[in-house]
């Protein structure tokens, strides 16, 4: 850095500035760095880390392989065993000192004699390595430092991932959420606003009726397979779909759908109508029937595949 100044009295201000500026300027420190993408730096870290897991994991005694799917894949080598075979050679259970091999006790001499029973726990825990003991101490870490190798791994697997395969799985994961709302009877724009509702293609539901042509076919209800509990919101097992009014019980009554096949099941002392008749009991639903449940529900029943096997 090279600083003008002048010897002028009428420049003294900024001269005195000039050199006070050099002198914080010689202790600036420059430190070099390298200029590297924000991505492949993670990547790189990332890499260290996983070497670090494996070598922690290998002192472990567990071998990290890669799965056929790319997945990390831990297996434990079963090294306990031969940790407990030296310990008990070194410490000579039942054979030290004085002490012969057939012998069930050990002999200390020293002021007197005290004898040791070979089946008290406390002297075998001391003398006996124990597996358990090994995985207990070493089992917390262990599971850690592979939980966190797995987590690096699928982290760099996104990382790397290219421009085009992340567009392309975006893509799938569109189609499957379309498929699932077209199912459910959602209409979605291509940008994911909802555009309207419609009955769905295969699953069968409920829809409300009413005297009221512009109320009718507002509400709709699924049913799901295997059973589909109607009630109240205060209910002690939560209901799949909850009605309030008069005559509606907390349990009301079931859907049960196996192989396509409805039938409802009416609890006992619930008002339940089926097509104009009470039902007491569990009875096939037909697409077009018409359910009244208490007083003031009532809903039709449709099934699109019974209807399309009409139509055909």
């Amino acid at each position: 850095m090279i600083a003008a100044i002048s010897p002028a009295d009428i420049n003294y201000d900024e001269t005195l500035s000039t050199l006070r500026y050099a002198d914080r300027a010689k202790q600036i420190v420059c430190k070099a760095v390298v200029n590297e993408d924000a991505n492949a730096k993670l990547i790189r870290e990332l890499k260290e880390e996983i070497q670090k897991l494996r070598e922690l994991l290998k002192a472990e005694g567990i071998e990290v392989q890669e799965g056929p799917d790319g997945k990390v894949v831990c297996e434990k080598r079963d090294a306990n065993k031969d940790e407990c075979v030296k310990a008990e050679k070194g410490d000579g259970v039942g054979g030290g000192g004085g002490g012969n091999g057939n012998a069930g006790t050990e002999t200390v001499n020293g002021g007197g004699d005290a004898t040791v029973n070979e089946d008290e726990p406390g002297e075998l825990e001391k003398k006996i390595c124990s597996p358990n003991r090994l995985r207990k101490r070493t089992g917390s870490s262990t599971e850690m430092a592979v939980d966190q190798l797995q987590a690096s791994e699928k982290l760099i697997a996104e990382l790397n991932e290219t421009w085009e395969e992340k567009l392309k799985r975006t893509e799938q994961i569109r189609v499957q959420r379309e498929a699932v709302f077209a199912e459910m009877g959602v209409a979605v724009k291509e940008d994911g606003i909802t555009v309207g509702v419609f009955s769905p293609k295969k699953s069968p539901h409920l829809v409300n009726l009413n005297e009221d042509p512009t109320l009718s076919e507002c509400l709709l209800y699924y049913i799901k397979d295997g059973l589909t509990r109607l009630g109240t919101s205060e209910a002690n097992v939560p209901q799949d779909i909850q009605l309030s009014g008069s005559h509606i019980l907390k349990e009301h009554c079931v859907f049960e759908n196996k192989d396509g096949v409805v039938t409802l099941v009416p609890h006992k002392d619930a008002v339940v109508y089926l097509n104009g008749r009470k039902l007491v009991e569990p009875e096939v639903l037909q697409t077009g029937s018409r359910v009244i449940l208490g007083r003031n529900h009532v809903f039709r029943f449709t099934h699109p595949e019974q209807a399309r096997e009409k139509r055909e």
